[in-house]
């Protein structure tokens, strides 16, 4: 079993009217989104967000589109590079999209 390493950018955004509620994308990857009621939590969504996605795009034998740079545009945004580890067991002989397992790194 190995680990591969995916780094994607996701966009923090702060939810006008709050205190420290932050929305959170990830750019390259559509429908990969999530909030956290402050920065750490935000920061900890979005990376068992990034991790759910990869997995299920692994899974389904579909490309992993690549990482877009982004950068915040309101004060109130920033950016952060987050990094997730995917483990995938690979049979010799079978299509890649056929033998990978993969779990939670």
């Amino acid at each position: 079993m190995t680990t591969k390493f995916y780094t994607f950018t996701a966009l923090f955004e702060k939810e006008p009217g709050t205190k420290e509620t932050y929305n959170v994308s990830v750019p390259a990857l559509p429908g990969c989104l999530t909030f956290g009621e402050s920065k750490k939590e935000a920061e900890f969504m979005i990376q068992d967000a990034l991790m759910g996605y990869l997995e299920t795009v692994l899974e389904n034998g579909l490309p992993i589109a690549p990482n877009q740079q982004v950068k915040a545009k309101r004060k109130s945004s920033y950016t952060k590079d987050i990094v997730v580890g995917i483990k995938q067991e690979v049979m010799v002989g079978l299509p890649a999209h056929e033998t990978a397992r993969f779990a939670r790194a």
